[in-house]
Parts: C-alpha cells; sequence; structure tokens
C-alpha cells in the first residue's frame, strides 16, 4: 500500500491557487493571441482583383485548358455535383452556370462556393452594377473562361 501523504490547510492556500490560476489564464490569453497573429501570417495574401490582373488570376487558377481534372475541378468549384468524364461534358455543364468569374476567384481563396444566378440577365445586371467586369477579349480567347461568359452587353 503506498504510504499517504497528509497535507495541511495553508491560510494563504486559497490566495495562493487564485494567483496560480489567474497566471495560467495570462498564460493561455497570450497563447491564444500569438496563434491568432501566427495564423494571419499563414494565411496567404492574394492580391486585390482588378481588370489587370483578374486574367492572370484565373489563369493561376484554373491551370491548362487540356486537362480533364482542371475542367472537373472548375465544375465542382461552381457546385456542379455530377462526374462529369469528359471536358465536353464540362463545357456543357458550364453553359447552365450563371457566376461572374471575379466572384469566383475570391470563392475558390475562400474554399467556399461562388454565388450562382438564376440566369444570364441576373448575372448581366449583376455584373453591370458590381463593375467586376472581365475583359471581353480576353475571354473570347477560348479556354474555360469562354464557357462561362455571358452577354453582358
Amino acid at each position: 500500500m503506498p504510504p499517504k501523504i497528509k497535507t495541511q490547510a495553508h491560510p494563504n492556500s486559497q490566495t495562493d491557487f487564485d494567483g496560480r490560476a489567474k497566471h495560467l489564464v495570462e498564460q493561455m490569453l497570450d497563447m491564444s493571441i500569438e496563434n491568432k497573429q501566427m495564423s494571419a501570417l499563414a494565411k496567404p495574401v492574394h492580391p486585390k482583383l482588378n481588370r489587370d490582373n483578374i486574367v492572370g488570376e484565373f489563369a493561376r487558377y484554373f491551370g491548362s485548358d487540356s486537362k480533364l481534372e482542371n475542367w472537373q475541378r472548375l465544375c465542382s468549384d461552381v457546385g456542379i455535383k455530377d462526374i462529369l468524364t469528359s471536358i465536353k461534358q464540362c463545357r456543357l455543364a458550364l453553359r447552365r452556370v450563371w457566376v461572374n468569374i471575379y466572384d469566383l476567384i475570391v470563392a475558390v481563396r475562400q474554399s467556399k462556393v461562388p454565388r450562382c444566378f438564376r440566369n444570364e440577365f441576373e448575372l448581366r445586371n449583376y455584373t453591370i452594377n458590381s463593375r467586376k467586369i472581365f475583359p471581353k477579349k480576353k475571354a473570347k480567347e477560348g479556354g474555360p473562361v469562354r464557357a462561362l461568359l455571358a452577354h453582358i452587353f
């Protein structure tokens, strides 16, 4: 049998405990603040999207337009749940999707699904009002951007 340890109540034991508890709480708060600062530093810093960099940002997001997995990722990112097995199927599915390209890039950066509009008219109004207009000349060059292209003007 292990020996019994006798403890005596110290007149200041509650005060000592309160002081140690307070110190421990302060240390935990300091660690929490440091973790928040470190996690803020760890997050990638993305440039603000504008007409000058949206084309490059979309190209960086999408990659090669000849790879099926890039098309499948785009379909998934805009909320298409079907498993599509060819680029042609992806293009056809994207014809029914009305999403602003700027919003798509922002949503992907935040691991969210972008806002999808019910029709081209709603997307057109939103795009004009928000001034988030992808350069038409670049969009008509082809690839995945063309699949998302809506008639704005």
